[in-house]
């Protein structure tokens, strides 16, 4: 009995310390396959996550693998933040084991992207814009030409976000002049030149703006797509035509 329990203890240790190796492995083979995203984000950080491992090392399927990150430079965004979550990926045993893994397809790609509020008016044409978060909505400020009062002056209202076919839009409503009284086709003017498209650039991996919402710290576009297959550095990676 005591050789029995002690063979099993030892199989049971064995197999714990091979299923942590294969963890450490499969997470170094996944920041392989996005080394891509390197070059646009700082701290970088892969984890592959459902336990055990080796059942999925097995099977070639990785439920999730999860990357997040700090300092995302895309466009006029430079400090933003990214998290996103990998379901599906597929990666042989084999191919694997002989490190000849130059593809892994991935079933879907969820992923988050906060733009502090001091670089949104970088990606729009109202010069001067200034946004910050009131609740759910923003709240908006700019300089503009009132009629009647021959300068520029502080215009501020309440902003919403929407998507519309994949991409940002504000609008806002509630504008107003301080000390001064605007008559209503007036305000619906300005109300068009402060309402602007948030112009997000291309995200990594064919990703599709799907939702946006305020949060602390910015704006957190909500991305997804559908079919990617990752590529080793170097090569560019491959969409299928159905994303979001």
């Amino acid at each position: 009995m005591t050789l029995w329990l002690t063979l099993l203890v030892s199989l049971f240790l064995a197999v714990v310390v091979i299923d942590r190796v294969v963890a450490i492995v499969a997470t170094r083979l996944a920041r392989s396959q996005v080394a891509d995203l390197v070059d646009v984000v700082r701290h970088l950080r892969i984890r592959v996550r459902g336990a055990p491992f080796l059942t999925q090392a097995l099977r070639g399927r990785y439920r999730y693998v999860y990357v997040t990150g700090r300092g995302l430079a895309i466009g006029p965004i430079t400090d933003g933040r990214l998290r996103g979550v990998l379901r599906g990926v597929r990666v042989p045993l084999r191919a694997a084991l002989a490190g000849t893994v130059h593809e892994v397809p991935v079933a879907r790609i969820d992923s988050s992207v906060v733009v502090p509020y001091a670089q949104v008016p970088l990606l729009t044409r109202i010069a001067g814009l200034v946004v910050e978060p009131d609740g759910t909505h923003l709240s908006v400020r700019a300089p503009f030409p009132v009629p009647g009062v021959g300068e520029l002056v502080r215009v501020v209202a309440r902003g919403e976000l929407l998507v519309v076919d994949g991409q940002v839009r504000m609008t806002v409503s509630g504008l107003r002049v301080a000390g001064v009284g605007l008559p209503s086709v007036v305000v619906a003017q300005l109300s068009r030149a402060l309402s602007s498209s948030i112009v997000i650039p291309p995200l990594p991996y064919g990703l599709t703006i799907v939702d946006v919402r305020v949060g602390a710290e910015g704006l957190i576009i909500r991305c997804a797509a559908t079919d990617v297959v990752l590529r080793a550095v170097g090569r560019a990676p491959v969409v299928s035509a159905a994303t979001g």
